[in-house]
């Protein structure tokens, strides 16, 4: 069973102006109903969606979601989660990705679909 981790979702904390809120360590992270989980560390976050790490402790699979490059929250996610992993700016995960693609390792997260769920 594959489990999607949409971390890039937090729409609780945009703000009216779709900047994001004071606090951008905060972040909804989104798991199938039946896994235990109830937090995640940083470190983790960054490596199931970079695609590092591929499977949850108990075997299931996470299937990470991404938001437009031009999004506020990925921004403050790339700021506060990547950066864990030397990735601090889009830019530099943009060229992580790159590299995964051309070197026929991974490709990048999907975005979400038009309901919301993985696409």
């Amino acid at each position: 069973m594959r489990i999607a981790v949409a971390a890039l979702l937090m729409s609780a904390a945009l703000g009216v102006s779709g900047a994001p809120a004071a606090d951008e360590g905060s972040f909804v992270v989104i798991v199938a109903a039946s896994n235990p989980a109830t937090s995640i560390r940083r470190q983790e976050l960054a490596r199931f969606f970079l695609k590092k790490t591929g499977r949850w402790n108990d075997g299931r699979g996470v299937v990470p979601v991404d938001l437009s490059a031009g999004s506020p929250v990925r921004s403050a996610f790339t700021r506060a989660v990547l950066s864990v992993e030397g990735m601090g700016q889009i830019s530099s995960v943009q060229n992580f990705w790159l590299q995964q693609v051309y070197s026929g390792r991974s490709s990048p997260p999907t975005g979400p679909s038009s309901s919301g769920s993985p696409g």
